[in-house]
């Protein structure tokens, strides 16, 4: 059924995923400086012009994915094996996202080379995390509700 609590979390999960889309993962920034990295690319900038950019499109790709997956899971609800399923392979997707936007996190550090004035983890990492955590509320009501279903099974 669709209005069971585990809808609202995956409902939170392929919202935050799909936001990722729209806002910067993370930032430094000094006087002369600017290092920047959204789902699409990690760009370095000195001096008002761009030094280096890496195309980062892959997290782009990841996260609608992710998206979609949490949107097909809502929506199998009448099988919740497969549901679990779904939301296992979703917590790895976002994982692999995770575990992405760090590697580049450092790599954008690298391409930094120097003292921090500002910024730092940007909203669509927290978002990140939020999606995790919330794919693993979801995983777990979906399990109570396979347990309440069992038990009910044995008393008839």
């Amino acid at each position: 059924m669709i209005q069971r609590v585990q809808t609202l979390f995956l409902v939170v999960v392929a919202a935050c995923m799909f936001a990722l889309l729209f806002f910067p993962i993370w930032g430094q920034q000094n006087a002369t400086k600017v290092a920047e990295l959204t789902v699409s690319k990690l760009q370095f900038t000195e001096n008002g012009s761009i030094k280096e950019e890496t195309n980062t499109i892959y997290l782009a790709v990841l996260a609608v994915f992710s998206s979609i997956l949490a949107v097909a899971s809502i929506f199998s609800y009448k099988s919740r094996a497969k549901q679990m399923l779904i939301n296992m392979f979703n917590s790895l997707v976002i994982g692999g996202t995770l575990v992405a936007c760090t590697f580049l996190m450092f790599e954008g550090e690298e391409l930094f080379n120097g003292g921090q004035d500002s910024k730092g983890l940007g909203i669509g990492f927290f978002l990140i995390g939020i999606s995790l955590f919330a794919n693993m509320l979801a995983n777990r009501f979906i399990k109570n509700d396979e347990k309440l279903v069992r038990s009910s099974d044995r008393l008839r």
